[in-house]
């Protein structure tokens, strides 16, 4: 882990950053997704709930699971709620490196809703209105969808960067087909889109995802 210490004090370095707080995108194979629904209870109950349907799942097998619980919704006294939960060896490996690195850690999230959240903070006139943002990682890919800077929906499957080359139509189709079935079940038009991930989209992928869609694309640059 020293290569990793030693990187981000040296892009703290390098862009003259004060060392202070900072938000922890985990790694998303590192992590397991879950969204439900349940009904509207104390936040402790709701997590005793959530701990219980996990507790079998192979990753957790030797290890306890640390729980980041975000709420998508509500409708009719239930809340949509999305799981992020991550074994806890893992969360002190992190913990440690930012910490070495000479910075506090506020939370640990995934990547795209950090990038999400970055956006909200840099440039949150992206995120009014109804829309989506597609976040591509090395092997992965997650829609988050928001109205107005709230999360309400969020979807991954597993097309990324690294092997997008052989899948393109394919993560074109999942993209659109994810899309139509928010508008559908959701009632809620995606009136525009923002694209960003761990490395710079091809403008090609942009064009024929834009052309599919019929929506106007805001890429990383544009994002920043």
């Amino acid at each position: 882990d020293s290569h990793i210490v030693r990187d981000l004090r040296k892009f703290v370095r390098e862009n003259r950053l004060k060392a202070g707080d900072v938000t922890f995108g985990i790694p998303e194979e590192e992590v397991t997704i879950k969204i439900g629904t349940y009904p509207k209870m104390p936040r402790e109950d709701l997590r005793k709930i959530l701990l219980d349907e996990i507790s079998s799942y192979k990753i957790f097998e030797n290890d306890y699971p640390v729980l980041n619980i975000v709420k998508l919704g509500e409708e009719n006294g239930r809340e949509r709620i999305l799981l992020v939960s991550i074994p806890r060896k893992r969360v002190i490996r992190w913990i440690n490196i930012i910490r070495k690195a000479g910075l506090g850690l506020s939370r640990i999230e995934l990547n795209p809703v950090s990038c999400f959240r970055a956006i909200k903070f840099l440039n949150k006139k992206n995120l009014t209105g109804s829309g989506a943002l597609v976040f591509l990682n090395a092997f992965k890919t997650t829609l988050i969808f928001f109205k107005d800077e709230d999360i309400l929906f969020l979807r991954e499957f597993d097309i990324g960067i690294e092997n997008m080359e052989d899948n393109e139509e394919q993560w074109i189709n999942e993209v659109s087909n994810t899309i139509s079935y928010y508008s559908r079940v959701e009632k809620k038009i995606v009136e525009k889109m923002l694209i960003s991930g761990v490395e710079k989209i091809p403008e090609k992928l942009l064009s024929s995802l834009s052309d599919k869609l019929g929506i106007k694309i805001e890429n990383e640059d544009q994002i920043k």
